[in-house]
Formats: C-alpha cells, structure tokens, sequence
C-alpha cells in the first residue's frame, strides 16, 4: 500500500507537469490566453509545486522515519494547496489581504518543513556527527527563516534591516543544506569486517566502523598489537 501510495504521487507530480508544460504551449501557439486558460495552468501548476513538496514526506513515511514531522509537511502542503485553489477559483476577484497572506504563511511554512523532511530523508546511521549538527543548524535557521518571512508578510514589513535579517538567514540556511552532502561523503563511515591473522596462526574476525577497508584494517591493526597480539597477515571478511 505505500509503495502504490508513492507510485500515485509521483504519477500525479508527473501528469501535472506534463499537463502544465501542454497548457503553457497551446497557450502561446494559439495566442488565446483568457480567465479560464490562466486558471487551469495556475491549478496545473499549484498541483505540481505541492506535489514536490509532498515527496520528501513520502519518503520519511516509506522508510517509517520522523513519522510526525512527515504528516506535518504533508498536512501543511495540503493546506497550502487548497488554500491556492480557493484562490485561484473563488476568491479571485474578491481575494483581500488575508487571503492571500494566509496562504502565502502556510506555504512558507510548508517549505521549510518540506526542507526538514528531505534533510531527514538522508540521513544514514553512519553520518559523522558533523552532519547531525549541520542538519539541526538547518532546521533551527529554517524555522528562523520561516518565523521571519511570515512576520514580513502579514505586517507587510518594508524596513531594510530587517529584510537584510531575512535573507542573511536564507542565505546561512542555503549553506547548512549544501554543506551536508559534503562532509557526509567526507567522513562517512561503514561497517567494515576484517579478518586478521596473528603470529601464531590464530585468525581474528572484527567489525570496524570506517571509511574504507584500509582504514578499518589499520584500525584493527593496531588494537590487536596494543594487546600484545602481533599481526601477521589481514584479508577481508
């Protein structure tokens, strides 16, 4: 059931943008661009956008990880979704402030939640501490971030120094997502089993959390000496 769950809504993520991408064509090859055109490739595109925010969530969901904050990102993309539709096809002409700051909060909101989830989605047990860090720095600024924007929106800030605040935020937590990858692959470790023969023919199998089979190797190497356990020889499990 989740994997059918997943398969329709990468199925939806692509027929809407297939579908958006269609519209916009026919749209400019025809030149006829009225109210009704512009609503559908509107809600085309909302179904697109939301979509991708759901996929993260989907992810935390198959792999039964961060359960909460999955339905949170989900239940925020849904929102910020309808409250697009009752836009774009109710409340178009008449939409006020609060329309559209209420929708523009809860997508904020959705963002950064969405970003928390895809952090999650990749997170490995065998991630340095280093990232675990920068992924907690990315939630914190990313809530900040969100926290910030939403105050702009509703009181409609225009002060500078504020508005610098914001995006030296946005920028920090670009840098937090973007550093993760990086130093995971840099001191990402794994279980490594290595097999070591001593002195006096004895063979010893240990499990050694490293980078590579080199650095395992050494690693065991040296325990089994500091024992008093020479080491002869050493091969992979």
């Amino acid at each position: 059931m989740q994997l059918d769950a997943r398969r329709a809504l990468l199925g939806a993520v692509v027929v809407s943008l297939v579908l958006t991408a269609a519209l916009a064509i026919l749209t400019l090859l025809l030149g006829d661009f009225g109210e009704t055109e512009g609503r559908i490739l509107l809600t085309t595109a909302s179904i697109s956008f939301y979509s991708l925010l759901c996929l993260p969530a989907g992810i935390l969901l198959d792999a039964e990880r961060r359960r909460p904050l999955a339905f949170a990102s989900l239940a925020l993309a849904v929102l910020g979704f309808l409250l697009a539709l009752r836009l774009i096809w109710l409340t178009w002409d008449e939409s006020g402030d609060p329309d559209w700051k209420s929708w523009l909060v809860v997508t904020v909101i959705a963002l950064a939640t969405t970003q928390a989830a895809g952090t999650e989605s990749r997170r490995r047990g065998g991630d340095p501490v280093a990232v675990s860090r920068l992924a907690l720095a990315s939630h914190v600024s990313a809530a900040v971030a969100a926290l910030l924007a939403s105050i702009a929106i509703v009181d409609e800030v225009d002060d500078e120094g504020f508005l610098r605040a914001l995006a030296a935020v946005v920028v920090g937590n670009v840098l937090l997502v973007a550093l993760q990858p990086v130093v995971r692959r840099m001191g990402a470790t794994v279980t490594q089993r290595v097999v070591c023969e001593l002195e006096g023919g004895e063979r010893v199998e240990r499990e050694v959390a490293a980078r590579d089979f080199a650095a395992a190797a050494e690693r065991a190497i040296r325990e089994l000496e500091r024992s008093g356990r020479p080491v002869r020889g050493v091969e992979r499990a």
